[in-house]
């Protein structure tokens, strides 16, 4: 069985002409998810935890996948905000409107069995800080857009934007 990865993404949004807007990401081809649009995220790592300690986050009752009776204790919590806001750092350049603190939790998703990478993700919302200016800031993403979530909705159902399954049913969500 294929251990699963804690992970967390940001579903970045921010306020253009009038419009919400929401950012995506398309992976490279050689990594998890290639060739596909995804909000920025990424794997839970050791120093999230460690950052975890100094960020000032009340986290939400947040459950485990496999016990929806069994909630997550608030520091076994916290480095999902911390991976969020880095991942959304290293991946775009991109800062939060208040840091981690400002993350909302929204969806808790898992890769379903049977896939050679399985992760256990958690997605949070997000404003984009003033002044940020968007740019491909690693080599994991190809390239990005700002989309309005209708939009992105309309042009997946047209396969004209190939979005992972789980940021599709997202889209269709805060649209």
């Amino acid at each position: 069985m294929v251990p699963l990865t804690p992970a967390a993404s940001v579903v970045l949004l921010r306020e253009h002409a009038g419009r919400v807007e929401t950012l995506l990401t398309r992976r490279h081809a050689a990594m998890s998810f290639g060739g596909l649009w995804v909000f920025a995220g990424g794997k839970v790592e050791d120093s999230d935890r460690v950052a975890a300690a100094q960020v000032a986050v009340e986290p939400p009752a947040m459950r485990r996948h496999h016990a929806p009776d069994v909630w997550l204790d608030p520091m076994d919590v916290r480095p999902f905000f911390t991976a969020a806001a880095r991942e959304l750092a290293e991946e775009t350049g991109l800062g939060l409107a208040g840091g981690p603190e400002s993350l909302v939790h929204f969806a808790h998703w898992v890769t379903p069995p049977g896939l050679p990478r399985r992760f256990d993700t958690h997605f949070f919302l997000g404003i984009v800080a003033a002044g940020s200016t968007v740019g491909v800031a690693c080599s994991e993403v190809e390239e990005y857009c700002w989309v309005e979530p209708h939009a992105a909705v309309e042009a997946s159902r047209r396969e004209e934007l190939a979005a992972a399954p789980v940021t599709a049913f997202t889209l269709f969500e805060i649209a």
